[in-house]
């Protein structure tokens, strides 16, 4: 998954300092977050009609997110 190769290659390059260390683990919690909120958030509302509004206007972050993964070539 596009996911483990990004760790596998990413997380090296961070890891020389404790700085980048903390800027890596920080970006990624965040990152987390996000996801987790975006996909949890249909099971809060349990409303169709905002929960399509919400995801319309989100929708390009997921399509920038696809498009990165296809750029690092993830499969």
């Amino acid at each position: 998954m596009c996911v483990f190769q990004m760790r596998r290659h990413v997380r090296p390059m961070f890891l020389s300092s404790q700085l980048l260390k903390f800027i890596y683990d920080s970006v990624t919690f965040a990152a987390t977050r996000i996801a987790i909120a975006y996909l949890g958030f249909p099971f809060l509302v349990l409303e169709l009609r905002p929960v399509l509004e919400i995801y319309r206007y989100l929708v390009y972050s997921y399509v920038l997110v696809q498009w990165y993964c296809h750029l690092l070539n993830c499969k």
